[in-house]
């Protein structure tokens, strides 16, 4: 009931000021579903979502907050500003503020900078596969965006590439706005150290585990397995064993035969010639022909 939505409303504001904006996006999802048109939770997630990078999304919620007409004053609120006003008429403030926000940030810089904050806004409700998403976008736009390519690095330690992972981290440390401090991360103790920096980090992790994996695997003495670039073994066919049969050997003069002669092969000189059964004619003596013959 009412007083379920307003526990979790208030939740969600109390991360949002922690900068915790992808928990209170998991919350006020979740009071959606037991209230689609309050319009103190719509007005919240379109705060969340401008927080999580997703300006489109936020536009969109501020306006359904503003489409309820509601004139409820906001008692709860980050912003002494809202505090006693109706939630309609700040929820349409919030949208054509969000507007002005996407209209400025057309360049490509910005994009990339939304993309990636989207990216880790994903990560941190865990949805791999959109955070994915964003951050290939973010890669498309600037391959050689520090904080992209640190990204992508994540990305790939995370499903078991180690040796993509550690390609992507090198190439951070050194690549534009390397300097440039994180301002949003999965992990809260990254925030504030230079992009680079923790790349160089990540980068040293990844190498010691891949040396510490073939130390193991030379000490176990198991024979070597080829895997993929995702770290599963390829099992290879079982190699069929060979059957040998025996062939006729082809006999192939060298000179033409006689029409006369048998096509058979003649046996060699040394072997016993075959005696042939057949009735065999013969002529008479020279000396038993009768005359004139």
């Amino acid at each position: 009931g009412p007083l379920k939505l307003n526990e979790m409303n208030s939740e969600a504001v109390s991360l949002l000021g922690k900068d915790r904006a992808p928990e209170a996006d998991v919350i006020l999802q979740a009071a959606l579903k037991l209230d689609p048109r309050n319009p103190f939770t719509l007005n919240n997630m379109g705060f969340a979502k401008e927080k999580e990078g997703e300006l489109e999304d936020a536009i969109k919620y501020y306006n359904q907050a503003a489409m309820t007409g509601s004139q409820e004053p906001v008692i709860v609120t980050l912003n002494k500003d809202w505090r006693g006003k109706p939630i309609g008429n700040i929820a349409s403030r919030n949208a054509q503020k969000a507007r002005t926000e996407l209209e400025k940030s057309e360049d490509v810089g910005a994009k990339v900078t939304r993309m990636n904050l989207r990216g880790v806004s994903a990560m941190n409700r865990n949805e791999r596969k959109k955070a994915r998403e964003y951050f290939q976008q973010a890669y498309k736009l600037d391959p050689g965006n520090s904080f992209t390519i640190n990204n992508m690095g994540y990305l790939a330690e995370l499903e078991g590439d180690k040796e993509t992972a550690e390609y992507y981290y090198g190439r951070a440390h050194n690549a534009e706005h390397a300097a440039t401090k994180v301002a949003a991360s999965t992990r809260p103790e990254a925030e504030g150290h230079p992009v680079g920096q923790l790349a160089q980090q990540s980068n040293d992790l990844v190498e010691s585990r891949m040396q510490a994996e073939a130390e193991a695997k030379r000490r176990s003495g198991a024979p070597p397995a080829l895997r993929t670039r995702d770290n599963h073994i390829i099992v290879e066919p079982a190699t069929p064993r060979k059957i040998q049969t025996e062939t006729s050997p082809v006999h192939k003069p060298n000179q033409e035969q006689n029409p006369e002669q048998n096509n058979d092969q003649q046996p060699p000189a040394d072997s016993q010639p075959q005696q042939d059964s057949r009735p065999q004619l013969k002529t008479r003596p020279p000396q038993q022909k009768p005359p004139g013959e």
